[in-house]
């Protein structure tokens, strides 16, 4: 999940520097490969983390209560960025594409921004499960091999 964190984390600084004048393969290639290769390293381990330590009964309502959440997350997060976008669209600058180019680096900053602190969250507040969490009620546990 680290590795995902990261991966988001440097997709959006590298978005920061986008100009008039960036290429496609230079600016937007490799980050969207970035994204893409962070989005699979973490939010499907995130999810499996999330929902490891509720009892079988409950697994349909947690799991509808976490896709609730990321969606609430993603459109709040959209709309901040949006809005930052916007705050920065009110200064003009040169030409339209140069003014564009600025609006859309100072959003990523602000995402960059949220990257981080997903990392740190990553990092810091997610715990893997406990064991005993993970065993369904009744199961017996089998001793690792090499454990004495």
């Amino acid at each position: 999940m680290i590795a995902g964190a990261v991966s988001l984390t440097a997709a959006t600084l590298w978005l920061t520097q986008i100009s008039a004048s960036s290429g496609y393969l230079t600016a937007l290639a490799g980050p969207l490969f970035l994204f893409g290769l962070g989005g699979g390293l973490l939010f499907m381990p995130l999810s499996a983390v999330l929902l490891s330590g509720v009892r079988l009964e409950d697994s349909g309502a947690a799991a509808g209560a976490m896709q609730t959440s990321q969606q609430l997350g993603a459109a709040l997060g959209v709309a901040i960025l949006v809005s930052v976008f916007a705050g920065a669209a009110s200064d003009v600058g040169a030409t339209v594409a140069e003014a564009f180019s600025a609006w859309v680096a100072d959003a990523f900053v602000a995402g960059t921004a949220f990257a981080v602190l997903a990392l740190l969250l990553v990092v810091f507040a997610v715990r893997p499960p406990r064991p005993e969490a993970v065993s369904p009620p009744g199961a017996v546990s089998v001793p690792e091999p090499g454990a004495s």
